[in-house]
């Protein structure tokens, strides 16, 4: 049983427009999703291997991530290959405030890295957590790094 031609023509078009939907569809959704590697938030509290942050979902260049699921308590597992750092800020001296009329900018603040423990983290302090992958949405994930904040007085 032979097509005829407008039949043909009619089949390929709609070939090509199932064809099209399909790259658009694929490379589209990659474009369209959210994506947030890392997690930045307080501490709630820590259980075990556990640190319960609540926080926003961040992308790898420091946005924070829209939707839903941008607020969000998550569960993040300190895993045997965590890094964990200890980013410890000074404040400002009695005299450096006074100077400045008691006012500072936290930006300015020095800061120094060294390697944390868990044991470290406590209620209420700043963390940042990430994950080698896409994590937006996930109430729990391991993290391959886990910075957090600790300021102590001026020396």
């Amino acid at each position: 049983m032979a097509i005829s031609q407008p039949a043909q023509k009619s089949l390929l078009i709609l070939a090509a427009l199932v064809i099209l939907a399909a790259i658009f569809v694929t490379a589209g959704f990659g474009l369209t999703r959210t994506r947030a590697e890392t997690v930045t938030g307080f501490v709630q509290k820590v259980e075990g291997d556990s640190i319960f942050i609540n926080g926003t979902y961040e992308n790898d260049r420091g946005e924070g991530a829209a939707g839903p699921a941008r607020y969000a308590v998550i569960e993040v597992v300190v895993g045997p290959t965590t890094t964990l750092v200890r980013r410890v800020r000074t404040l400002p001296t009695a005299e450096e405030l006074a100077a400045s009329g008691g006012f500072y900018d936290p930006d300015d603040l020095s800061f120094a890295d060294n390697q944390g423990a868990l044991h470290e983290i406590q209620p209420n302090m700043a963390v940042t957590a990430r994950a080698a992958g896409n994590i937006y949405g996930q109430t729990k994930f391991e993290a391959t790094e886990v910075v957090f904040v600790a300021t102590i007085g001026a020396q």
